[in-house]
């Protein structure tokens, strides 16, 4: 893939990114995104794919924002 290819190609075989992602609510309200959560981190070649390493996990809701340990995140539960 081209992500592929241009984590080969980066300093240290290392990629930087930000993946951020919005709950949106299913209905039109005045304030449609009720929480976004942002990851910071890098891309590293693990044989023939790419592994996502967060550095950083922040979660954003109306109250204010949670920074939250990328080890707590990883072992989070999902929501059924």
């Amino acid at each position: 893939s081209a992500l592929a290819a241009t984590a080969l190609l980066a300093p240290r075989g290392e990629l930087p990114a930000l993946l951020e992602f919005a709950d949106v609510a299913p209905v039109p309200v005045r304030n449609r995104i009720r929480a976004r959560l942002r990851l910071a981190g890098r891309f590293t070649r693990a044989g023939d794919s790419l592994l996502f390493q967060p550095m950083r996990v922040v979660l954003r809701q109306p109250p204010g924002a949670v920074v939250i340990a990328p080890g707590d995140f990883a072992a989070a539960e999902p929501d059924p």
